[in-house]
Parts: C-alpha cells; structure tokens; sequence
C-alpha cells in the first residue's frame, strides 16, 4: 500500500522534471534564436524580424534551388583559388569584377568591343570570348571556349575575363582591375526579375522575398564591403571603379 503513493510521486516528478526540461531546451532555443536574429540585424541581413519569419518558407526554397544547381557549378578545380591559378595573369589582361546584376556583362561587352575596334558580333555566348573565372571548368560553361583551356587565345589583346568575386576573394596575379558597382536595392530586385528565367525556377521569390534571401545570405554584405575595399583602391594605377548609375548617365 505504501508503495503506490510513492511510485504516484515518482511518476509526478518525473512529469514535473520531463515538462521543466522541455520549456528550458526551448526558452534557450528561443533565446538562441533572438541572438542570432538580433546578430543579423546589426550585420545588415534582416529588414525586420517579422519579414526574417514571413518569407523562410522563400528563402527554404531558395536554398532547395541552388542546392540542385551545385553539380553543375562544381568546378574540376575544386576552389576559386585553383580555378584562377589556372590562368597565368599577365599586366596587360584586364579583369571585370561586379556583384551580381551590377553591370557585369554590359562592361565586358564595351571592353570586347574596344579590343576588337567594334568588330562585328561573331559569338553566340559571351564566355565564349569572356571567361568567367570561377565557373571554369564545370559543366555550367561545358562547351564554351575558355571551360577547358582557361589560357586558351583570346579573340583579340588585350585578354578580358569575368568575376563575381569579392575583393578578398580575387585571385593574386598582376592585372588590371574594373569594379563595378550598383545601388544595392535596384541590385536587388533585378536579380529577383533576372533568376526565375536564368535557372528555370518553377515558383519564383518575389522582390520583397528575394531581397529578404540575398540579406539572408549575406550577398548584400559581401557586395557593400568589396564596395568599401575597392574605393579605398581607386586611386591605384591598375584599378578603374565604375559606378552603375553613372554609366546610365553617360550612356
């Protein structure tokens, strides 16, 4: 008879331990959870707590479609650093580095244009006269000029390549540089209008959740501090910053 009340005990603290465990392991995810949201918040990669919530289910997506977009990316020469080192980068070569949707192929276009005295268009993909140097090697440019040869001839001098590299990530050499850079938000939201069709993406983000995946992801980040590295180079002899927005003016 003793014995029941005391396995009743048993069992109630045991309740009482099991359901004190469960609010302490989330009150600390919680906790968790705020930290990191309040990181990113000062990191510039959230608008607001309410939008970070609101489009996960975009950025999850998002995530599903690169993810299934990595074979094709996935270089022979496993890093930037060795896909670059493939090339030997003389004085005279020139390389164009943009984030994303900054102006990238419209200024390797004009640079084309002035190595060949505005010859007549005779390539049906741009890397086939412009390699892109972090996707050399992979199956994403199979068939192009540049994927298996990077020092292959170029169709005139001086040689002119493509990067969406950051400043830290650029590869080391002597070379000319050509910066571009955009205003972050229209950046933003002409990737959001570029992807969908680019990577045949089936449920596209719309502006305010594709803004919300590149803040996420740190894109926006990288861009402003090349931004900042670069400017503190502009007056270096082998460095040219442009400004998207100028160009516009000029054009």
């Amino acid at each position: 008879l003793q014995i029941i009340p005391f396995g009743l005990i048993v069992f109630a603290m045991n309740k009482y331990t099991a359901t004190a465990l469960a609010i302490g392991a989330t009150s600390i995810l919680i906790s968790h959870m705020i930290q990191v949201c309040r990181n990113r918040y000062n990191q510039g990669r959230i608008s607001s707590l309410s939008d970070y919530i609101k489009s996960y289910p975009a950025r999850r997506r998002m995530r599903q479609v690169i993810q299934s977009l990595v074979p094709l990316w996935k270089s022979k020469y496993d890093t930037f650093d060795r896909q670059a080192s493939q090339i030997k980068f003389t004085k005279s070569d020139v390389i164009v580095f943009a984030p994303p949707k900054s102006g990238t192929t419209w200024v390797t276009h004009i640079c084309h244009q002035i190595r060949t005295h505005g010859a007549e268009i005779t390539f049906n993909d741009q890397d086939d006269v412009v390699p892109w140097i972090e996707r050399l090697g992979t199956l994403y440019l199979d068939g192009t000029t540049f994927n298996d040869n990077p020092n292959a001839d170029h169709i005139a001098e001086p040689r002119v390549f493509k990067s969406h590299l950051t400043w830290e990530e650029r590869p080391a050499g002597c070379y000319k540089e050509i910066w571009i850079f955009r205003d972050i938000v229209d950046m933003m939201i002409s990737v959001s209008h570029f992807l969908p069709s680019l990577w045949g993406i089936e449920l596209p983000l719309n502006e305010e959740e594709m803004c919300s995946f590149l803040l996420d992801s740190g894109d926006v980040q990288s861009a402003l501090i090349s931004l900042a590295d670069a400017w503190l180079h502009r007056n270096d002899d082998n460095v040219l910053l442009l400004f998207y927005e100028n160009m516009l003016k000029d054009h």
